[in-house]
């Protein structure tokens, strides 16, 4: 790109002021604005450091590939791990839009932060080439107004502000960090269902708030979720690691820079964070091993269906919750889900239940051996809660900090009750509230009986040949 070439397509008098053609999109649908906002990052961007002063925009990929992920989505959001530079990415964005004109909004958990954004994204704009001739008619602490193209405005924090506009672009920053988030959000979906364009940006803060909702039940919910993991920065391994963990408690760094959801120290499973869970869908592929796992619930029974990938590694790819479901209606649901992913019983290795299933009921038969009689292999071994728990534990991440257990995020139930599955006060057991721990009874079963299985058990379902 010459000297003369903002990134926005205009030029000085040398080449004649051009239109900058944000409405023009070549073949590659929307590529040109990808290339156009990573030249704005590179070539005329600048940042400013609390010790090195101003700087120029890092030539980091994992900030450009942010760039390319906010110039090819509408609803996106971010769950980050701290001092990622995404805030000065998303400033740097909201003045690349406000160029083409249209009214942006900037939200964070408090009027300051929104306006220390705003106040970012004028020490860029008053650092631009002189040439692009961009003057403004409105500036304010919580204003920018671009001549004859785009506002930006800071917002505070509350219900009311978002109502009375009519925004192109909504960047929320600190997103689980703002109070009434839940009626922030209720003010402005229906401007952004209308076609406006939001980035919602945070680490996490719980799994309660919107932000965290929104984010687990993503990409169902029409949301394109992008993380971005300290261990993307370039300069940042190890060592760093070890430093930034100082004064830190073991929570409190899952939540800050491994992007965890974990609402409460009473947590379960505190090793369930984002890394669990995979950016794109998996369903069950032939040759790999699958197994269900059940609970038989009282009236909410549960189905988990899990495949162990070649490198050891397990997927859980699709579940169901039965709502006062008969055991009969259980196993059609199963059949149903079976045939959706090209599955039949031969192919699954077993499904793990409950021990209790195999309790004669008042029909003088047990679940489990209904389950027999209609042709399904069921494995069921005693143990304590405990035991299973410690596998599942390690399953999430073992002693060298490894995931072993991952999840489709095309799931929506089980990841959400990892986040708020608790012990129960003043016991060593969890808590059996009926709503999180049909899932990961489910899952505790399967893991036990996956543990104790004999490998030769395991090492046929997997067909040699495929990959």
């Amino acid at each position: 790109m010459s000297k003369r070439d903002s990134g926005f397509g205009i030029r000085d008098s040398a080449g004649g002021m051009r239109d900058a053609g944000f409405g023009i999109r070549d073949s590659a649908g929307g590529m040109r604005d990808s290339v156009r906002f990573r030249n704005f990052l590179e070539n005329w961007t600048v940042t400013s450091h609390p010790t090195e002063g101003i700087k120029r925009f890092p030539r980091y990929e994992y900030l450009f590939r942010l760039g390319n992920v906010l110039t090819q989505n509408r609803l996106i959001l971010v769950p980050k791990s701290r001092q990622m530079m995404a805030s000065w990415t998303l400033c740097a964005w909201c003045l690349f839009r406000a160029v083409k004109g249209g009214l942006h909004l900037i939200l964070s958990k408090n009027q300051f932060s929104a306006d220390e954004l705003l106040r970012r994204i004028k020490f860029i704009f008053d650092r631009l080439p002189g040439f692009l001739k961009l003057t403004t008619t409105v500036r304010s602490r919580s204003e920018l107004e671009i001549k004859g193209m785009g506002r930006i405005i800071s917002l505070p924090a509350t219900d009311d502000a978002p109502r009375m506009h009519s925004p192109t672009t909504v960047f929320w920053d600190e997103m689980a960090f703002t109070p009434h988030s839940d009626k922030i959000w209720a003010a402005l979906k229906p401007a952004l269902d209308s076609g406006g364009a939001f980035i919602g940006v945070s680490t996490p803060n719980g799994a309660e708030d919107v932000f965290a909702r929104l984010c687990g039940e993503a990409p169902v919910n029409g949301f394109h979720l992008h993380k971005i993991h300290w261990r993307e920065h370039p300069e940042r391994g190890e060592l760093w690691a070890a430093e930034a963990r100082k004064g830190l408690s073991e929570t409190e760094w899952r939540r800050e820079y491994e992007i965890s959801f974990e609402g409460s120290s009473d947590l379960v499973y505190p090793e369930f964070t984002g890394n669990n869970v995979l950016d794109a869908p998996v369903s069950w592929l032939p040759g790999q091993p699958v197994f269900r796992a059940a609970d038989f619930g009282y009236r909410h029974p549960f189905i988990l269906w899990i495949m162990e990938r070649e490198d050891g590694s397990l997927i859980v790819f699709d579940e169901w919750a039965g709502e006062d479901a008969t055991v009969e209606q259980m196993m059609s649901a199963v059949h149903n889900i079976d045939s959706k992913h090209g599955l039949s019983e031969s192919r699954v290795v077993f499904t793990a239940c409950d021990p209790a299933g195999a309790a004669v009921d008042s029909q003088g038969i047990s679940p489990v051996e209904r389950m027999k009689r209609a042709g399904f292999k069921i494995r069921y071994r005693p143990s304590r809660i405990l035991t299973g728990v410690e596998i599942v534990k390690s399953l999430l991440r073992d002693a060298n900090g490894e995931c072993k257990l991952f999840i489709s995020p095309t799931l929506k139930i089980l990841p959400r009750d990892f986040r708020r599955y608790r012990w129960r006060p003043d016991s060593s057991e969890p808590e059996k509230d009926g709503i999180c721990d049909h899932s990961l009874d489910a899952l505790r079963y399967f893991a036990v009986n996956y543990m104790y299985a004999p490998r030769e058990r395991i090492a046929p379902a997997r067909v040699k040949g495929w990959r």
